[in-house]
């Protein structure tokens, strides 16, 4: 992973946005938007939306704070460990809110080439929270000027099949 500086000098061509939210797939979907980041030349917003928790009591918003705080250094630590043999600069926003909303405006402020989120996850139980709180991706599609890239959770193995073929043609000089 690089550092901030080589994150500004990259400024010259726009960044790529990943929203992560911890996950299982966090791995692969980082290692993918880095991927796309670095055959463009671009760098890399690792973005990050806790969910904003209307409070009951008083004292959930100090308890909403130091989840917020835990959680942004775990992630920071996952992102560091995803990205670390990754030539690509890379900076991490971390924010509150609706995530697609959230990610609208981390796109926007920071005018990226392109939004790469995690295809929603299987299952009936996460269909059935789907129509009460919608799809990040689709939600993002309406509100973003931007392409939105959406990854599978198991594109991690088609990078990794990708680049050791790649390996093995340079490898061979071809």
């Amino acid at each position: 992973m690089a550092c901030q500086d080589e994150f500004d000098r990259s400024a010259d061509s726009r960044p790529i946005l990943v929203a992560v939210d911890g996950g299982v797939g966090t791995q692969p979907l980082l290692r993918g938007a880095a991927r796309l980041a670095e055959l463009s030349g671009a760098s890399l917003i690792v973005a990050h939306v806790v969910p904003r928790v209307t409070p009951v009591v008083p004292e959930a918003v100090v308890l909403q704070t130091e989840l917020r705080h835990d959680v942004a250094v775990s992630l920071f630590a996952e992102v560091v460990e995803g990205l670390y043999d990754c030539p690509v600069a890379c900076r991490l926003v971390t924010t509150t809110g609706v995530a697609a909303v959230q990610l609208a405006q981390i796109a926007k402020q920071y005018r990226v080439a392109a939004i790469v989120v995690g295809a929603d996850a299987p299952g009936l139980w996460n269909r059935i929270r789907r129509c009460f709180t919608g799809s990040v991706p689709q939600r993002l599609a309406h509100l973003q000027s931007a392409p939105v890239v959406v990854l599978p959770g198991a594109c991690s193995r088609t990078l990794k099949v990708a680049a050791a073929e790649r390996a093995r043609r340079e490898a061979h000089g071809r």
